[in-house]
């Protein structure tokens, strides 16, 4: 990126013209200093927001220079940082409501908003666009775990080559992400974009209200869908039966067949942890473990624990790298999805929050008790524990190999000793169950 040099008079002719088309198309500002990046990584800039026609944008310098960059040379991040200052200006969803929150400040916003994209308008893509370029054009939160792709042979700069044919965002993700083997899930406050090919796929469990009791005939009818993505196929999503609900754990990509191609109702997920509720300013892209874990304590009140001998064991320090790339999120999505990219997770004892390796986070048992009537009136133990076994971390239990154990008290409750990751898991699928009454 370079500045304009002296102020000649075609200089000037060109600013006249440039500020009489920034009145000609939608203006944006934003106060707040940037670091702007190009797409190579190799050059920035600190300026701020002066304009943008939607092909180009001008940045002002804390010297008071100014330059115009065309939108197509600004890093993915930036497109995203841009799109979310041109929302603040132009979309009414990010005004202040009575309470005086905006959409960056509410989850629950946010989580609509990527309902919205994915069911929403197509946006524009060329068979020369990289799928960071179609990625950053995406209005919502999006986090790619690079990682990730990276293991499975696949990078952002990758070109998409066929133009995805699709109405809305969830067809497109579909046409261009099933033949790279990667997949979507959708998180509260980002949507994931990862590989499909390691064993959990990226699998998130929703439930549906079918209407019918005829457990075979709707297990049939979910299973029709993407066949060998199913357990009885070799694949890692499963589906149990309460009543007129499918408890489904699939893929993005395959929760989005069954919410178009079937005449089902999916029920909204219901989120109780705290800090699925409190928003926090993200650091990045790329810091280590230790950074990450300083931001969030005075963003949430307390300073997080690196326990450094779990890391050691493994052979893992707390300089790990983490690619975080999005701006704002949930402290509990950010502490379940960077976390997981690098093979970590979390748990909170007292007031003490942990970050740790999945492998001691497996080892640290609670011993809970639920009642029935916490899965909603009506559920059966036996069927309730199918569900639990099937879509619950289901490699995690006792019957599957794992160390979890889960057994009935009587008729009317249930005795678990799990590890924090998997009672987050069950007590959100207890609420969730509970709510579709």
């Amino acid at each position: 990126m370079s500045f304009s040099g002296g102020r000649t008079a075609g200089h000037c002719v060109c600013l006249i013209l440039m500020c009489f088309l920034s009145l000609c198309h939608s203006v944006v500002r934003a106060d707040e200093l940037h670091v702007w990046r190009d797409s190579t990584g190799k050059f920035s800039v600190t300026a701020t927001l002066v304009s943008s026609d939607g092909e180009s944008v001008q940045l002002r310098t804390e010297a008071g220079r100014e330059t115009r960059v065309p939108i197509k040379r600004l890093s993915a991040a930036d497109q995203r940082y841009l799109k979310t200052i041109a929302g603040k200006s132009a979309n009414s969803e990010s005004s202040p409501d009575a309470s005086g929150k905006t959409l960056a400040d509410d989850p629950a916003a946010i989580e609509q908003q990527i309902l919205r994209t994915l069911h929403g308008k197509a946006v524009a893509v060329s068979a020369d666009d990289t799928l960071a370029d179609f990625f950053s054009r995406l209005p919502c939160p999006v986090y790619v775990d690079v990682l990730d792709l990276n293991r499975s042979g696949v990078t952002e700069r990758q070109k998409i080559g066929t133009v995805p044919k699709g109405a809305t965002v969830a067809e497109q993700l579909y046409a261009i992400l099933k033949p790279l083997e990667m997949t979507w899930q959708t998180r509260r406050t980002m949507l994931v974009i990862g590989s499909g090919k390691r064993r959990d796929g990226l699998l998130q469990t929703a439930v549906y209200f079918t209407g019918s009791n005829d457990s075979a005939n709707v297990v049939k009818r979910f299973s029709g869908l993407e066949p060998s993505s199913w357990e009885s196929m070799g694949g890692p999503g499963s589906i149990s039966i309460l009543g007129p609900r499918a408890i489904v754990r699939q893929s993005g990509l395959v929760h989005h067949m069954i919410q178009t191609r079937l005449p089902v109702r999916p029920i909204p997920t219901r989120y109780l942890h705290p800090l699925d509720q409190q928003m926090i300013d993200v650091v990045g892209p790329i810091v280590s473990l230790t950074q990450f874990a300083d931001s969030l304590g005075p963003q949430i009140g307390r300073s997080p624990r690196v326990d450094i001998d779990a890391l050691s064991a493994i052979g893992m320090s707390a300089d790990v790298k983490i690619r975080t790339g999005v701006d704002r999120c949930s402290t509990k999505d950010a502490l379940d999805v960077f976390l997981a990219s690098v093979g970590c997770t979390w748990f909170e004892q007292d007031d003490t929050l942990t970050i740790t390796t999945q492998e001691a986070a497996e080892k640290s048992m609670q011993d809970s008790q639920f009642s029935l009537q916490a899965f909603g009136a009506g559920t059966n133990v036996q069927s309730l524990l199918q569900v639990i076994h099937t879509t619950v971390a289901p490699e995690q239990w006792e019957a599957l190999g794992g160390k979890c154990q889960i057994s009935p008290v009587g008729s009317r409750g249930l005795s678990v000793s799990a590890n924090q990751p998997v009672l987050r898991e069950l007590m959100q699928l207890s609420a969730t169950l509970r709510g579709a009454q």
